[in-house]
């Protein structure tokens, strides 16, 4: 960034970031880091931005509305993060004394809504010279291969011979035969390895990972919704969804890429491909212009609120998947570029269990 700012957004690792700012010696000779953490849920971000903030007492935090955490509600600075503000509507108002140092350059949006006893929250970010959208875990894409950052052994493990405890509820519908013995080759374990790897994240007890080429086919290499979000947030919070991308695409109609903090990254996109992986959001809501009003309402009433100054209260929805939010989505065809993401409904089978015992619970709303 110009002026000497550095924007360090959302991650996970201290260690590593740690190493690259450093080699790069980012925050000295006048030069200032500006740090942004944006989900106000996971534990694994939290962890990793107090020992940051510690590193680089320079640096200034900002961090998303309604930060609190679960089982026990703490604020942030138990988390050693000592905000200098919070990213809502008001921090976006090049006018207001809250406005946030690198507005000139990057612009942002917060999404905030409660869906049961604690608060889901996220902040969509624009760079605007290089016309790339910045989400935390809004949207993914699942790559074909696995990344360099997933070690060999760990792909190899995965490729291996299922624990009986996984193949109990992870073998194909009652009757299918034995998976096949995993492969002898590396290469081909390692592959195997990545698809049932991505699998588990994406919907926690797929269908079938004895055999998961289908299901990881269907998924890979299309920017789409996480299946958890979209099962267990979006669907509770549709017209304030819908309203926040609306906004996304209406004020950023020039982004051309978008950056997520999961999977792969740069994506190709933008507001077309964008609304196609959120058209789920009007289809419930009754599609069209119905769709469209309850969303201009939510746009101008239940997002301000949900972006309010404030910690929010206490819950644990969202600490409850920690990092695991940041996954794919298929429990109904989502409109890709075109066309629909078909879904197996066996692998959303646990997220629609585990979305009735929430409700039944009270964690989820109704």
């Amino acid at each position: 960034m110009s002026r000497g700012f550095l924007e360090v957004f959302s991650f996970f690792g201290f260690s590593r970031v740690r190493r690259a700012t450093r080699k790069k010696k980012l925050g000295r000779g006048g030069k200032k880091l500006t740090f942004s953490p944006v989900s106000s849920f996971p534990k694994p971000e939290k962890n990793s931005q107090g020992p940051f903030c510690r590193a680089f007492p320079e640096a200034r935090a900002w961090v998303a509305p309604q930060q609190w955490s679960w089982p026990i509600n703490l604020p942030v600075q138990f988390f050693g993060i000592f905000p200098e503000g919070r990213l809502t509507e008001e921090a976006a108002d090049p006018s207001s004394e809250a406005a946030v140092p690198w507005l000139r350059e990057i612009d942002h949006k917060p999404f905030a809504s409660s869906v049961g006893i604690g608060p889901y929250s996220e902040v969509a970010f624009y760079h605007k010279k290089s016309r790339t959208l910045l989400v935390t875990d809004a949207v993914v894409q699942v790559p074909r291969n696995a990344p360099l950052v997933v070690e060999e052994e760990a792909l190899l493990e995965a490729g291996g011979p299922l624990p009986a405890a996984v193949a109990a509820f992870s073998a194909g519908p009652p009757g299918s035969p034995p998976p096949p013995p995993p492969p002898a080759a590396a290469a081909q374990r390692a592959a195997l390895g990545w698809k049932r790897m991505a699998l588990q994240i994406l919907f926690f007890v797929p269908g079938d990972l004895g055999r998961p080429e289908r299901s990881f086919n269907a998924l890979a290499g299309r920017m789409i919704v996480s299946p958890v979000l979209r099962k267990l947030v979006f669907g509770n919070a549709r017209s304030e969804a819908l309203g926040w991308v609306d906004e996304i695409c209406r004020d950023w109609p020039r982004f051309g890429r978008i950056v997520p903090c999961h999977f792969e990254a740069p994506i190709k996109a933008g507001p077309r491909e964008l609304r196609a992986a959120f058209s789920f959001l009007e289809e419930e809501e009754g599609g069209g212009e119905g769709g469209r009003a309850a969303a201009a309402e939510a746009s101008t009433s239940g997002r301000r609120k949900g972006s309010s100054e404030g910690d929010g209260s206490g819950g644990g929805l969202g600490a409850l998947f920690g990092g695991l939010l940041s996954v794919v989505s298929r429990s109904s065809p989502i409109k890709v570029g075109g066309g629909a993401v078909p879904f197996d409904p066996a692998d959303m089978r646990a997220l629609d269990g585990l979305s009735g015992s929430l409700k039944t619970t009270g964690v989820l709303n109704k």
